[in-house]
């Protein structure tokens, strides 16, 4: 119990370092407007760029990217939300409420824009045909999760579990969706048919 006590006392003092750190608005600013690119709000605005990326390619694959994209996301919701709920481990004390949108959520772990993240940049890494694309969203990812610690709204353990957890959901996602072989647009067909 008392190497637990050690160890949150440290993530906590790494939190307030980082924070300090980055408590300028100039460089408030900075990391809020990249956080931004991790809301859920954005991921609906990108849905059709990415579609329409793929759409030039084949208009069946298009589909089933974006389906397969709204089926991480409602993955990734679900696994954030049920966990908040179980550990219900508050934010930071310096962590300044943002009321741009809505959220963010009472609950600091885990860090659910590093779990979307990186869900979405292991997804990337494997996709096998976009090498610099895939290297670009890893370090967006990375960039993301610093955001995260730089605006004080999560400790650190909070932004290294959501990576490991966001590889966790990947190779879950992976496994049951991707290799399945599931296709949106042939599940369709068989529904119209």
């Amino acid at each position: 119990m008392e190497s637990m006590k050690r160890l949150s006392s440290l993530d906590t003092r790494i939190a307030d370092v980082i924070f300090k750190a980055n408590a300028s608005p100039g460089r408030r600013f900075l990391w809020e407007s990249y956080s931004w690119s991790g809301d859920g709000f954005f991921w609906l605005l990108i849905s059709p760029a990415l579609t329409a990326f793929y759409w030039r390619k084949d208009e069946n694959v298009a589909a089933d990217v974006l389906a397969n994209a709204v089926i991480a996301f409602l993955f990734d919701i679900l696994v954030v939300v049920l966990l908040k709920a179980l550990v219900k481990r508050p934010r930071p004390s310096h962590n300044m409420p943002d009321y741009k949108f809505i959220g963010p959520d009472k609950h600091s772990f885990p860090s659910g824009h590093s779990t979307r993240a990186f869900l979405l940049a292991f997804w990337a890494l494997n996709a096998g045909d976009l090498s610099w694309i895939s290297l670009l969203v890893f370090l967006w990812a990375m960039v993301l999760a610093a955001s995260r610690l730089a605006l004080g709204r999560h400790y650190p353990s909070d932004v290294a579990s959501g990576i490991i957890i966001g590889y966790l959901e990947y190779v879950v996602f992976d496994m049951y969706v991707l290799r399945s072989g599931f296709s949106f647009v042939q599940f369709v067909k068989k529904l119209s048919e």
